[in-house]
């Protein structure tokens, strides 16, 4: 993606803003599932961030290409910003390669949970189908068999 984002002629400026927006609800969907501690939602997270970060790799290559252009000569202040963009860069690789591993190391963790997930609910029908009122039982066992099963 980086060479992509450095030969391609399409601006990116505007997918940087979207990009950094998409940046910040992975951070918070990544705060809301410390509390949640879905596997089926860190997976999802897992691969929006992929996305994100190989889009802010091809938008982090264009943008050191176009500071480098307006720079005058190859001095100090060219070396500055190649030095800032490298940096950008290797922190896009480093979270990029962190969300794939992520994406494609929690499969276990995924089965296990929708396994636990099912038992849960078939336990939680049984229970309420048989231990409701009578009056209740009819409309509650169709209306719970209707939802989870």
């Amino acid at each position: 993606m980086a060479l992509i984002g450095s030969t391609t002629k399409k601006d990116l400026t505007k997918m940087g803003g979207i990009l950094f927006m998409a940046l910040i609800g992975l951070i918070i969907a990544g705060l809301v599932n410390i509390f949640l501690k879905s596997a089926m939602f860190d997976f999802i997270v897992s691969g929006i961030g992929v996305l994100v970060f190989t889009g802010l790799t091809a938008w982090d290559a264009q943008k050191i290409k176009q500071n480098l252009l307006m720079t005058p000569d190859a001095g100090q202040e060219a070396q500055k910003i190649a030095l800032l963009g490298s940096l950008s860069l290797y922190l896009d690789f480093i979270n990029l390669f962190l969300y794939l591993l992520r994406f494609f190391g929690n499969n276990r963790e995924l089965i296990k949970e929708e396994i636990h997930i099912q038992e849960g609910v078939s336990k939680m029908y049984i229970l309420l189908c048989t231990k409701s009122p009578d009056f209740l039982k009819p409309g509650l066992c169709y209306f719970l068999k209707f939802l989870y099963l």
